[in-house]
């Protein structure tokens, strides 16, 4: 919970707060959920004039001492504390840090004297902490000295960002003996600035490592961005790597070391990370492959790759994606998720996961597809926003290339999200790459190439795809179930009439022609129930209005828990 006591009695007298009272007496159980109910629905305005009802738990703590030692103890209570907040130094905060050693603090580097003061006090017991530089000032001194030169060894999490309205520099002038170099039990360490200046001492206790060097910046723009002021100590984190044997999420995000002058492209699999769960680069495709390639991680480890290509790259650039691709396993089996097809990009997952396991997931919820996985890949090529990529660079073949490392005979399911280009015969010459997919999940593009490839008379509607071909309708012939999600099915600008008729009829040409398919899933689409009916004639149909409300709500819930408790975003994500 966020700090907004600064302004009322911290310190009440005793008399102010009897203990002997019945309320005093309820038990400790119930009160904590009061507190927590309470805490959930408070609300901070303004720290000079708070409104009585708008205090939430600082004002519950003022019934009796009891309440107010009960708060102090229950550690879900207190989520973060933002010390940036005017008012001076506060007992609340004081005892906060004597009870509450793992609460997140938010600090900044410009912080009034007396809350300097107290912070190094009590840096000894932080476990949590987040600094910003909300006015990247050079009056930096008096908090570097006082704080960041203190021994902090129970500290656990680290942060440091650039706040999100300025990017004019960095956190300026960090020792490269960070709190004294007595962090042993630092396991978190997250960076968000425009350059990484410097490196800590302590590092192999590092179990998740987060840079970010552009927060602001369109990651496509990130390697122009630099403020050049600022020596550059990325490639020291070559080095480092080596030493980080812990870690479990490692996440670079721009500003990817460039390998030093010694090293080789075949100098592999030097950093062993061996509890490694996520590894996520995005950068230059020259720079992500030796990044890439010099930690060796377990198969089971979950890859997330954004590789850029400057108009001045060469399309061989990204040809070390085919190896990792072609390193699953040719036994499991798998699902290919197409998350975006442009004219500049491309972004592919694969998923080990048996069709079995698979099946009622995929035909019935439009969360269908499940990142959790392992073990999974997901890759994205991509251009510089606004370029025609480099030479040579065209989509399809780009697709068709990274395709071709993956066991294609062992993919069973197919889906498609964001394709907004290519044209009916080469998304057939695509199809025709899976002769094994039993699954498709398509969106309204796919569909109608879908429904072109198995109905003649449809395809002479469509007049703007290329010639129809006989055995189109054979693309695929182990189909057993369609998922159609979010499509309007009463729209009639494709083919002269409304989709659901256009599929009707391909449905039926494609039964006639001995392909009938089991299953007919129609998710999140605008339907009718009279022309359901018609279709459920020809294939049984599954209607899916939305997304499974269990998994949407505990979506939701689980938001707003890492917005509480966490002091970065994820996807991943990204990556995600």
């Amino acid at each position: 919970m966020e700090d907004s006591a600064n302004t009322v009695d911290d310190n009440p007298s005793p008399g102010q707060l009897p203990n002997g009272g019945p309320v005093a007496r309820l038990p400790a159980e119930l009160l904590i959920h009061i507190f927590s109910f309470v805490s959930d629905t408070s609300i901070s305005i303004s720290p000079v004039k708070p409104n009585y009802l708008q205090l939430g738990l600082v004002v519950v703590m003022h019934v009796c001492r009891n309440w107010r030692e009960l708060a102090l103890k229950t550690p879900n209570l207190w989520r973060e504390i933002d010390a940036n907040s005017e008012g001076g130094e506060s007992p609340l905060k004081e005892q906060l840090l004597l009870f509450q050693p793992s609460i997140s603090w938010t600090v900044s580097s410009q912080l009034p004297s007396p809350q300097v003061a107290l912070l190094s006090q009590y840096t000894s017991h932080l476990k949590k902490l987040r600094i910003i530089d909300s006015d990247p000032r050079d009056h930096t001194g008096e908090f570097i000295e006082e704080v960041l030169t203190q021994p902090a060894p129970l500290l656990e999490e680290l942060e440091l960002s650039l706040h999100a309205s300025r990017r004019d520099g960095d956190l300026k002038a960090l020792p490269s003996d960070l709190f004294a170099g007595q962090i042993p039990h630092l396991r978190r360490l997250i960076i968000r600035m425009d350059r990484v200046p410097w490196l800590l001492p302590c590092i192999s206790s590092l179990t998740e490592l987060i840079i970010n060097v552009n927060t602001r910046m369109n990651p496509s723009d990130f390697d122009s961005a630099f403020n050049p002021k600022y020596p550059s100590t990325e490639s020291m984190l070559y080095e480092a790597l080596c030493h980080m044997q812990s870690l479990r999420k490692l996440i670079l995000v721009g500003g990817l070391p460039v390998p030093p002058l010694s090293s080789t492209p075949r100098m592999r699999g030097v950093a062993e990370m061996p509890h490694l769960e996520l590894l996520h680069l995005s950068g230059e495709a020259t720079v992500c492959d030796p990044v890439e390639g010099y930690i060796k991680r377990p198969a089971t480890c979950e890859l997330r790759l954004r590789c850029l290509l400057k108009p001045t790259a060469r399309i061989q650039d990204v040809d070390f994606l085919l190896p990792i691709l072609n390193g699953f396993s040719p036994l499991a089996e798998y699902v290919i998720h197409v998350h975006s097809f442009t004219t500049n990009s491309v972004c592919l997952s694969l998923v080990e996961s048996s069709a079995d396991q698979y099946r009622e997931i995929a035909v019935h919820n439009a969360e269908w597809y499940r990142p959790g996985s392992t073990p999974h890949a997901c890759i994205e090529v991509k251009c510089r926003a606004g370029d025609d990529g480099p030479p040579g660079w065209r989509p399809f073949p780009a697709f068709k290339k990274l395709l071709g490392a993956i066991p294609l005979a062992q993919v069973h399911t197919l889906a498609f999200n964001e394709v907004n280009t290519g044209t009916h015969r080469s998304w057939m010459s695509i199809s025709a790459m899976f002769p094994s997919v039993q699954h498709l999940h398509v969106t309204r593009r796919q569909l109608g190439v879908l429904i072109a490839a198995w109905s003649s008379e449809m395809c002479d509607r469509w007049a703007y795809l290329a010639e129809f071909a006989a055995e189109d309708v054979r693309v695929n012939p182990g189909l057993v179930s369609l998922s159609i999600v979010d499509v309007d099915l009463n729209h009639t600008l494709d083919f002269g009439m409304p989709l659901h008729k256009a599929l009707l009829k391909a449905l039926v040409e494609r039964k006639n022609a001995g392909l009938p398919l089991n299953r007919l899933s129609l998710i999140g689409c605008q339907t009718d129930a009279a022309w359901v009916k018609e279709i459920e004639e020809v294939v049984p149909v599954s209607v899916v209005a939305k997304a499974d409300t269990a998994a949407e709500d505990a979506l939701v819930e689980n938001r707003i828990l890492s917005r509480a408790h966490a002091s970065d975003s994820t996807e991943y994500s990204e990556h995600s």
